[in-house]
């Protein structure tokens, strides 16, 4: 009798730790985009719910709100619905983490042009300067105190589902809305030997802010054709540099 009590309460203790091991997970997701988000972004990130399985690597992170520069007076710059994760777990542990999988789903971009440029570019120079910081950091240190923590290779980075909304004080709070081509990348990072957040977060902007401007010039030429000049006028400072 003695000994099934023990075998069951091995069996309960190790069912706690398997449980207290997956809301770790849980727990450490959330932890990272909100503490490291604004360190790279340079604005604050809330994220609202992670789940990742600690014995297949695959989950989701849910409801991502990314704030917006200073000085800019939308809200938020984007708000992300979902971010689904496929991952090796084994990767977890070592310096350079295997992410098999990373899918962003329904994001709402604001671009939001000011008399000092536009939002989205004021949190990509945020993640170019941090990105050199973290190179200056590791030259300095030779790979030691000032290395990333982790870097990434990622086989398929893809987002889905983007919709933009462009605004300038010209056009008095009345936004031009539209949605973006998809975007997929592959092996992000493999070629030297693992990215870092920064770097990655700056591959993922960029080609962002590609596609924004190429889908505002596509728009910008059907308006001319149809005659609108003053359309025409107001969007034109949104693609200025």
């Amino acid at each position: 009798m003695k000994k099934r009590y023990i075998v069951a309460a091995a069996l309960v203790a190790s069912a706690i730790a398997l449980y207290a091991g997956y809301r770790a997970i849980d727990v450490l997701v959330v932890y990272a985009f909100e503490h490291y988000g604004p360190e790279i972004l340079g604005v604050p990130v809330k994220v609202h719910g992670a789940h990742i399985s600690v014995f297949d690597g695959e989950g989701r992170v849910s409801g991502i709100d990314i704030g917006n520069a200073p000085g800019f007076g939308a809200a938020y710059a984007v708000r992300v619905g979902e971010i689904r994760v496929s991952l090796d777990p084994a990767s977890v542990k070592g310096p350079v983490v295997h992410v098999r999988d990373l899918a962003v789903t329904n994001a709402q971009v604001t671009y939001e042009r000011g008399d000092n440029g536009a939002n989205l570019d004021a949190i990509r120079h945020h993640i170019r300067e941090y990105v050199e910081r973290q190179s200056a950091g590791t030259a300095g240190s030779g790979g030691g105190a000032g290395s990333p923590r982790h870097r990434y290779i990622v086989d398929r980075l893809s987002i889905s589902g983007v919709h933009v909304t462009v605004t300038t004080p010209a056009l008095r709070g009345q936004g031009l809305t539209f949605d973006i081509p998809d975007v997929e990348l592959r092996d992000v990072g493999r070629d030297k030997g693992g990215a870092t957040a920064g770097e990655i977060a700056n591959e993922v902007s960029g080609t962002l802010e590609q596609k924004i401007a190429q889908k505002l010039l596509t728009r910008m030429d059907l308006l001319r054709q149809g005659g609108v000049q003053g359309a025409i006028d107001a969007l034109r400072g949104l693609i200025k540099k």
